[in-house]
């Protein structure tokens, strides 16, 4: 299809002549024709307004075909087997569904959904905010308890954007729908039933310093994401469901309001650190008390956003991390680190999991990969801020570094490159030099033992060692400047189960990229010691001096420029000697030696592939660019 539509638009009338009930037809997930339109178009969107020829389904619909159109899989979190619940369980309990493919290096996620729910396309419709809400809100057949979920996800939409006063107009309006239910079921003196979220109770809003918030954009303005300009305000959507509403109590049917809370929610983390940090808050002065009354309502009204997505559109939507990442953002504006930091960590692992990685259905460049590194660059700067990274605890830089390992593990290997690595040895390296309990330090050591285990690869087959090896003294990146290069960072990889002879798709091993770092960049003092450092660590480690790479040289060739090389033949045992002679004279050695010997004279075998002349330029001539230069 071109971005008119007009070969969509050409076949559709002869489909409608031919199929009957077109809008029905369904594709393998279940989702109709007319649930594709709901889901990717909009009559107020010039280049993705909804199909003519499918405007009578919903102009002359009374909400049965809107009702099965099954326009988007709802994925709530599972129920957790950990009695005891850290920040860290969200992200453990993905990492358990996930594992890697031995060949491709790609993770494989266990399909532990065994439901087809699907989000109501109304409920879809009010969380984005299209203009086609108002059209499903008048349809008779659509559930009364469906426009009830659809007003308050609207509110949330509302929220999420900045639009405070019409997100706490829809809120307060459903707020009296259910006072009214209420008052009617103890009129008829019958079980009162619970119309709230469990979560949601304790969220006290200001009417009137909502108002103060009227404009989305006063103080902060995220230019990455997409502006919605809303057709419709609050009035326009609470009005059809309190008309709703009456129709329902005039012919004598008390409606039914059901609220299916999450057993758990982010809020109870965030309750927990605020309980741990009330001993320490300050007496403030009554212009701090009202700045800070704002901030709380502002928060408030995120907060209670955010639990409306999760409760009711789940996490396979793009909705629910945009309202995630409001909030955060709005901690980070107040320099709220902890809160900031467990928002991001208990959304993150089930974003990654159950987000499609499709595009954003209004704006092409916009996808899941796009928008969840902006999660990761939030997190990597906390890190980099020492003052930051000092207000966390030992749960929060676990749960730091374990979605940075969750995103490398869900990047497929060929996208794979310095931006997915990094972060992971940052998290390493400050993790390393938290002060730790020893239970604290047995977690760390057993995940990082994990992470090595997994042994992720990008697509020159190039590991986590391979990166911490190279080493350049003109790095400007922050982020570079902290890990690449760091011979303690090496010696952790080392201690905790890296190895050291692993090689890369040319044959490289770290030894080789460790002496090949000194020979291309004028490395003075500080910087020649620590190269020499971690050409230690690796050789203690038990690093092959003789091992060929595709340029068919050895870590003993390229240490000859040094000023104090290996020497060719005391670094050469007679079993490295013996092996370059059975090797060189291509005698068969399968079957007549010992397996022990095999593996080594395998060592000594011509290593990767030289597969462009491009590579070698780079590798040999040109001076070394730090560990991006590899990928």
């Amino acid at each position: 299809m071109n971005s008119e539509g007009q070969l969509y638009e050409a076949c559709l009338p002869i489909l409608l002549d031919k199929v009957p009930n077109l809008a029905n037809v369904r594709n393998a997930e279940g989702m109709s024709l007319l649930g594709y339109e709901l889901l990717h178009k909009d009559y107020n969107y010039k280049r993705c307004q909804i199909s003519s020829y499918l405007e009578p389904f919903l102009d002359e619909s009374d909400g049965t075909e809107v009702n099965n159109a099954n326009v988007l899989k709802y994925f709530y979190i599972p129920l957790l087997e950990e009695q005891t619940e850290t920040i860290e369980t969200n992200v453990n309990t993905v990492l358990k569904s996930c594992r890697i493919h031995p060949t491709t290096n790609n993770v494989i996620c266990n399909d532990d959904s065994n439901h087809n729910k699907y989000v109501h396309p109304l409920i879809f419709l009010a969380a984005t905010g299209k203009s086609l809400l108002g059209t499903c809100l008048d349809m008779p057949k659509i559930p009364f308890l469906v426009k009830f979920d659809a007003l308050e996800i609207a509110g949330a939409n509302f929220a999420k954007w900045g639009y405070y006063t019409d997100a706490v107009d829809c809120w307060n309006a459903a707020n009296c729908i259910r006072q009214q239910i209420v008052t009617l079921k103890n009129k008829n003196s019958e079980n009162i039933q619970e119309y709230v979220s469990k979560w949601e109770k304790d969220i006290h809003i200001s009417d009137e310093i909502a108002e103060e918030l009227l404009n989305p954009y006063e103080e902060y303005v995220d230019m990455d994401t997409v502006y919605i300009d809303f057709d419709e305000d609050s009035r326009s959507i609470i009005q059809p469901v309190e008309e709703s509403f009456k129709i329902k109590l005039n012919t004598g049917t008390v409606p039914d309001i059901v609220v299916h809370s999450p057993t758990k929610s982010f809020v109870s983390h965030l309750h927990s650190l605020n309980s741990r940090k009330r001993g320490s808050d300050k007496v403030s002065s009554d212009s701090e008390d009202e700045e800070e009354q704002i901030i709380k309502t502002r928060i408030a009204i995120l907060t209670k956003s955010v639990l409306i997505h999760e409760r009711l559109i789940g996490f396979g939507c793009h909705q629910t991390m945009r309202a995630f990442h409001a909030l955060a953002i709005e901690y980070k504006r107040h320099d709220k680190v902890q809160e900031f930091v467990t928002v991001m960590t208990y959304s993150f692992p089930y974003l990654v999991k159950y987000i499609p990685q499709e595009e954003y259905y209004a704006v092409n460049s916009i996808t899941k990969t796009y928008t969840l590194t902006k999660f990761i660059d939030s997190l990597t700067n906390v890190l980099l801020t020492e003052t930051k990274r000092r207000q966390l605890s030992f749960d929060l830089l676990m749960a730091i570094f374990k979605c940075f390992f969750l995103h490398g593990l869900a990047t497929p290997r060929k996208q794979r490159d310095f931006s997915q690595f990094a972060p992971l040895l940052l998290a390493i390296k400050c993790l390393h030099r938290f002060e730790k309990t020893d239970e604290e330090d047995r977690r760390f050591s057993q995940f990082l033992r994990k992470v090595l285990k997994d042994d992720l690869r990008n697509d020159v087959r190039q590991s986590l060692l391979h990166y911490a090896t190279p080493v350049t003294n003109k790095a400007s990146d922050k982020l570079e400047k902290e890990i690449i290069g760091l011979s303690e960072l090496v010696e952790i990889l080392l201690s905790s189960g890296a190895d050291p002879n692993t090689e890369d798709k040319f044959g490289m091993m770290p030894l080789h990229l460790a002496y090949r770092s000194i020979e291309l960049n004028e490395l003075v003092n500080d910087h020649y010691d620590n190269q020499m450092n971690i050409i230690q660590a690796l050789l203690g480690a038990g690093a092959h001096t003789d091992c060929i790479d595709a340029a068919n040289r050895t870590p003993i060739w390229y240490s000859q420029t040094l000023s104090s090389p290996l020497c060719p033949v005391a670094t050469r045992s007679l079993q490295c000697l013996a092996s370059v002679a059975i090797v060189n004279s291509c005698v068969p050695y399968q079957g007549y030696l010992s397996s022990h010997m095999v593996k080594f004279v395998d060592l000594h075998k011509k290593r990767g592939k030289l597969t462009t002349d491009i590579f070698l330029v780079n590798l040999l001539n040109k001076p070394l660019k730090g560990p991006k230069f590899f990928f």
